[in-house]
């Protein structure tokens, strides 16, 4: 029964490599100039169209970073998960496990905030697709990562005050990173300054609703020696390094399409993020070492 629900656990991993290769390749690659028409919000904001490939649609501003995004999956997560994937179904191991369960929760990140962050283009059908695998291949994950004493282990090694450090400065840092722009809206009753045409920002909803509380939770469970805290500590830990690298490249995208980001954006946002990355990569190394202990 569990070699059942391994190998469905895999087959949905190879699903979800199989929707994002697609929607990465697209995103990057397919490039054409379309006609397009300049919207208009309803606080009367106009908005500069794209123009060009699967995102012609979107704002000027959002699309270079929906492509910096598409670039760091394709060059970064989708390769780690092909490699972690091919040595499990060789021979599993705790650590082969949490950790490609940890990479689903980061395709899953990437498949709600294209779902819900993109104007809808031809591509929604498979961010759709995209968003039920990475979710049930996170919930297939999870009960295969296992249960036993490894994970005492792994929680007292990581129930260090470095670990508690930094998962309050990630939770601080996902809020000073966005909260800014929320109370500056709310004051001058307008819009958020990037809204462009869309209905919200789906990536403050992701960071601060979920996992800048997720921090705070994990530092709870870590002084009570809970098991969850080793899926939920990798989970974070792999999404952060990913998103410090995500950013840079983002940023280099817009660069390239002529936009210059503030220096205070650079230094609060770019430089945090990129900083915790680090830190959250090697709090990953020792997590998956203490589970093979």
């Amino acid at each position: 029964m569990v070699a059942r629900n391994m190998k469905s656990f895999h087959i949905l991993v190879i699903f979800v490599l199989i929707l994002t290769i697609t929607t990465t390749v697209v995103g990057l690659f397919v490039h054409t100039p379309h006609p397009v028409t300049n919207a208009t919000n309803s606080y009367g904001q106009g908005m500069v169209a794209y123009g060009y490939g699967i995102y012609a649609h979107d704002d000027a501003f959002k699309a270079p970073i929906f492509r910096g995004t598409d670039l760091t999956m394709l060059i970064l997560v989708i390769p780690t998960t092909i490699m972690v994937l091919v040595k499990d179904m060789k021979k599993s191991s705790n650590s082969r496990r949490l950790f490609l369960t940890s990479l689903m929760g980061v395709f899953l990140y990437y498949a709600i905030s294209m779902s819900f962050g993109v104007i809808a283009n031809a591509m929604l059908l498979v961010y759709i697709a995209l968003v039920s695998a990475s979710f049930f291949a996170l919930l297939l994950g999870l009960p295969h990562v296992g249960e036993g004493s490894w994970k005492d282990t792994v929680t007292a090694t990581m129930d260090r005050k470095g670990t508690r450090i930094f998962l309050v400065l990630c939770s601080i840092a996902l809020v000073v990173a966005w909260l800014p722009d929320i109370v500056t809206a709310l004051v001058s009753r307008g819009p958020l300054a990037t809204l462009g045409v869309y209905t919200t920002e789906i990536t403050y909803v992701l960071d601060m609703a979920i996992i800048a509380p997720a921090c705070l939770i994990c530092l709870h469970g870590l002084s009570n020696r809970k098991h969850y805290v080793v899926i939920v500590l990798s989970l974070l830990f792999t999404l952060c390094v990913t998103i410090g690298i995500m950013v840079p490249i983002q940023s280099v995208f817009q660069h390239m399409d002529g936009i210059v980001l503030p220096l205070p954006v650079i230094l609060t946002k770019i430089l945090s993020f990129c900083v915790l990355a680090f830190f959250a990569a090697f709090f990953e190394v020792r997590l998956l070492k203490a589970t093979e202990r």
